[in-house]
């Protein structure tokens, strides 16, 4: 199933505000463009860490770059309500 399709799925749900669905398509998206693919049973945990580490390095829209504040709460949150809930187990992160 395609990663864009089970966005689609999860924006029709009622209560879900306009604002939130427009953020998290273009969310979801950029993880499409990174992965280079739309295959949902594709992705691995391997696969969202490295985005996530990609997105600490880019740059934003607004020319600097991405609080972790803003890749934990809106960047990895539209991947947790796109793909199927257990489909990904993601690693604990390692405290030194």
């Amino acid at each position: 199933m395609k990663l864009t399709d089970l966005f689609e799925r999860y924006a029709k749900q009622p209560g879900i505000r306009a604002e939130t669905v427009r953020q998290f398509r273009a969310i979801i998206a950029h993880l499409v463009g990174y992965l280079g693919h739309d295959d949902a049973s594709r992705v691995k945990a391997a696969d969202i860490v490295g985005w996530r580490n990609a997105l600490g390095e880019e740059l934003s829209v607004k020319g600097k770059p991405r609080s972790p504040k803003t890749i934990n709460g809106s960047y990895l949150s539209a991947a947790n309500v796109t793909l199927p809930t257990g489909s990904i187990s993601f690693p604990s992160p390692q405290i030194p």
